[in-house]
Formats: C-alpha cells, structure tokens, sequence
C-alpha cells in the first residue's frame, strides 16, 4: 500500500515561493523566468503527490545550456521545486476575433461579447471579452472586463464609449452599439506589485434591455468563490469559445508583458485547459466560473502558454466597489429587465 509523501508545512512554501519569486521575477538570472507559484509536482505529467513550489518559464532549456545563476534550486531542503514549461512568452494584448465562436451569436450583449473602449482618431481600437453584469444597490448596471482593454492603463478617459462588439470584431453587415461608458478602473502600476487587472463599465441608460448577464450555456452565476487547486472551470470567450480547464495554481506570481510595460503579479491563480486547449489573444476579461455550480471564481487577463492567469473575483468586486464608492454585486435577468422597463 503506497503512502502519500511528507508534505512541507503552508508556511514553509509560502516563503519558499517568495525566495524564488524575488530571485528570478524580473531580474537578469530570471529572463525565460515568467512566474512563480504553488502547485502538484508532475513527473512526466504525472502527478507525485507532492506539493512543491513551481516555476513557470517560456522555455525549459536543457540543464547544461542554462547559467549557473538561472538554475532553479528550491531554498530548503524539505521543499520541492518544479519547472513548467509555458512553451510561449506571456501574450495578453488583445486581438482579432478571427471566426465566429461557438455561443456569441443573439442579440444580447452578455458575457463572452466582444468590447472594446471607442477612441476619437482611434477607430479600430483593442478588443476584449465582457466578462459579468454587475448592478450596485441602486440598481445601475455595469459590465466587467480588464483595465489593458477598457482603460489601457488609463489612456481611455473615464466616460468613453464602450462598444460591442469592437470595431475590429466587425463584420460587414454589423454596427457597433455604444451601450455603456467607462465608469473606473483600478490601476495598473509599473514597480509595484499588481493584484488585478479590471475596470468597470456603466451601462447607459436606454440600453438595459439589450444587456444580459446570462452566459451562453444558458446559466445565470449567482455566486462568488475563492478557486481551488483542482477547481473545473468553464471559461467563454470572444476569440475561442467555450474552454473547460482545471485550476493548478492559487498562490501564483507573474510577470505580465502588455504593449505598453511591464507588470508584476501577485495572489493570481493559473488554469490548464482541457484536451490541449488554448485561451487566445481577445479572451482577456473572460470570467472563469466553476463548472458544475453557478459561481464565478476570477477573471482571466494573460494567457501564458498551456496556462491562462487570472484574478481572483472576490477582490476584484472590493476593490472596484472601493473606487467607486458602491457595493458591486451579481446581476441577476430580472434585473436588466426592470431597469430596461423603467427606462421605457
């Protein structure tokens, strides 16, 4: 009878990953070093048993062409550590939606829509996925997507139009509708440890009805959780679909390339798809809800490889109702419809 093995204490993994962390993110030995985080330890892609702290890299070169310096070695000896290979550097600047997903189809705005912020000069601006409708006590309704493609690091001045689907997600016979403004955005610091990437979108008055928090699996999320290592997640969005994965990483810290820098991230969870599947550049905002219950657990921002990173919703949602002094809640159909017939 096989037995589980020791397994090193919480703390002592924690501070592992931060000695890790703070070696390679960012500094000349890390350069094909992209995060750092907690996770199962795979041999072969098969899982050990054991809890170790990973090291997520573009590439996983061999040992002899790797400098003495870059070398991954874990700071304690009852610690383990585990490269994993993203096989691609990080890639979250949004793109063409290039074919048609599975589940975008309707009149309704909702999430998995392709946004984007509409700019003067500016046409053709970026794209993103709505990720929930949100409402506060009084009812107004927002939509939630990333600040790198709503704000763009507060190059978007709050009260611009947003619009779906996004100019360079149009075909020729559709018309972008300008149905809500940039309301906040919590911002994206360079030098300083980020913990989400989000902003919030005001939806305008006259287009309630058109707007609707359900998903395209037909499931409305009434609730928010913390994810967990082996958490399955469904994620939709505007580039590739529908996407199932596991949750593999809930302590992860990374470092996120945009076109405009580079930002530091911590307290992210990282998640492996199904079957070889691929988040792509456009799913950026995408919530990732739980599978088989009606929660939604992060928002995703980068996908990084095999991995996509996202924030975790909880404190996404406080620190957004902080900013704009409200308390920010799920949605509900009901909700857009009252407010749709209010409006009428």
């Amino acid at each position: 009878m096989s037995t589980k093995p020791p397994q090193p204490t919480e703390q002592r993994l924690q501070a592992a990953r931060q000695i890790l962390a703070n070696r390679f993110l960012g500094k000349p030995a890390g350069r094909n070093v992209v995060g750092v985080g907690i996770g199962p330890k795979l041999i072969e892609g098969v899982d050990t048993g054991t809890t170790s702290v990973r090291v997520y890299v573009s590439i996983k070169h061999p040992l002899e062409h790797v400098a003495a310096s870059s070398v991954v070695t874990s700071p304690f000896p009852d610690v383990s550590t585990d490269v994993i290979a993203m096989d691609f550097p990080v890639s979250p600047f949004p793109g063409v939606r290039h074919e048609e997903a599975d589940g975008h189809s309707g009149a309704n705005i909702a999430p998995g829509a392709s946004i984007g912020p509409h700019q003067a000069g500016n046409p053709h601006s970026i794209s993103g996925t709505l990720g929930l409708v949100i409402k506060d006590k009084k009812k107004k309704l927002y939509i939630l997507g990333t600040n790198h493609v709503l704000a763009i690091k507060g190059r978007v001045p709050v009260g611009t139009d947003i619009v779906s689907p996004a100019f360079e997600d149009l075909h020729h016979a559709e018309n972008p509708i300008a149905f809500a403004e940039l309301e906040s955005s919590v911002p994206l610091l360079h030098g300083e440890v980020n913990f989400v990437d989000c902003a919030l979108a005001k939806v305008k008055d006259g287009y309630a009805g058109k707007v609707s928090p359900v998903f395209p699996d037909g499931r409305t999320i009434t609730d928010i959780e913390v994810p967990k290592i082996g958490d399955k997640v469904v994620m939709f969005g505007k580039s590739t679909g529908k996407l199932t994965g596991t949750v593999t990483d809930i302590t992860a810290e990374m470092i996120v390339d945009y076109g405009f820098g580079t930002f530091r991230f911590a307290d992210q969870f990282l998640i492996e798809w199904d079957d070889g599947g691929l988040a792509a550049d456009g799913d950026s905002g995408a919530a990732v809800v739980l599978k088989d219950k009606d929660a939604a657990v992060g928002l995703a921002f980068a996908p990084v490889g095999k991995l996509t990173v996202a924030c975790k919703l909880s404190r996404t949602m406080k620190e957004l109702s902080e900013r704009i002094e409200a308390k920010l809640e799920l949605a509900k159909p009901e909700t857009a419809r009252a407010m749709s017939a209010q409006k009428t």
